[in-house]
């Protein structure tokens, strides 16, 4: 198929600006401080791709950025890492999106502005804009648009495209079994342990694992510190973690997802499509930011051979 891009991220683009080892949580009207602060890029649509572009893909995004510092920087960020951004839609009259992480030792939380990732719907995204690419990597699903998500994954069929498929968390925990209509449509669904776990109402991992692989199509389950677990036509896999020094767990399903895609499009076996995806996740804990410590795809060779497993 002859295709602008090898793959197309639609979804959520904003900084992540961690606050690290602070020294406590503010009481109204105090100030309180941290020992080091990064501002990283944010958002599953933009650290997949990110990711993407750094194994050596040819990647552009589709979302929504604000004509402010922060989208200037976004699209900055993007670019650097080779990531094709002319499907960014700019926006005056509403502003960036963006997190604030406050991390230590003992746990993470959490505020977000959504801002302009508001914005973003699947049926909004152009004919065209899916056919420029031959892979599609879907995210930012919610269940009160479900139905926009079971047309756009038809439409992308349609259209002729492979498709997979990060869903999320379900922020209502409804955990809705409609999304078995989905796991149907899409090439590659990658919902992590909880996910996988929530919507089956299903005890273990291998256990959701084999609820949601009921179309012979690829079933990822993300399990985090203990690896990852497949299905696909009668076929299961599994591979281990690989030992790493985390530092900042951000993004580390994204940046899987990265690997696995680009494992799955190289046509690589399913065992070893979960072994580049680990071999990426534990690669992007290693540093602040959810796609910073992305390897290049030498740089992932070379980590590989160390482990005896050629690509």
């Amino acid at each position: 198929m002859d295709t602008k891009y090898d793959v197309l991220v639609v979804g959520d683009i904003n900084p992540d600006i961690m606050m690290i080892d602070y020294d406590r949580l503010p009481n109204p009207g105090e100030e309180t401080h941290s020992k080091d602060a990064h501002i990283a890029l944010g958002g599953g649509c933009a650290i997949c791709a990110s990711g993407l572009a750094k194994l050596g893909m040819s990647v552009a995004v589709y979302g929504f950025l604000g004509s402010d510092m922060f989208g200037e920087m976004m699209v900055r960020k993007l670019e650097k890492t080779g990531v094709h951004t002319e499907h960014i839609t700019i926006r005056n009259d509403i502003n960036t999106g963006f997190s604030v992480a406050l991390t230590n030792s003992e746990d993470r939380a959490f505020i977000t502005y959504n801002g302009t990732n508001e914005l973003f719907d699947v049926k909004d995204v152009p004919d065209e804009v899916i056919k420029s690419a031959g892979h599609v990597h879907a995210l930012c699903y919610t269940p009160d648009k479900h139905g926009d998500y079971v047309e756009f994954f038809k439409r992308v069929k349609e259209l002729g495209r492979t498709v997979s498929f990060d869903i999320g968390y379900d922020d209502t925990e409804q955990w809705s079994d409609k999304i078995m209509e989905i796991v149907e449509l899409v090439d590659i669904f990658m919902p992590n342990e909880k996910e996988a776990t929530n919507y089956t109402r299903k005890d273990t991992a291998d256990a959701a694992l084999k609820a949601l692989a009921t179309s012979g199509n690829t079933v990822i389950v993300k399990k985090g510190k203990d690896g990852s677990i497949a299905y696909r036509d009668g076929l299961f896999a599994e591979a281990g973690p690989f030992v790493t020094t985390c530092v900042d767990t951000t993004g580390a399903g994204d940046s899987f997802n990265a690997g696995f895609i680009l494992g799955w499009l190289r046509g690589f076996d399913l065992g070893k499509c979960l072994i580049i995806g680990n071999a990426v996740g534990s690669k992007s804990v290693e540093q602040y930011g959810g796609s910073s410590g992305v390897p290049s795809y030498e740089e992932l060779k070379a980590f590989l051979n160390k482990e005896n497993i050629s690509i």
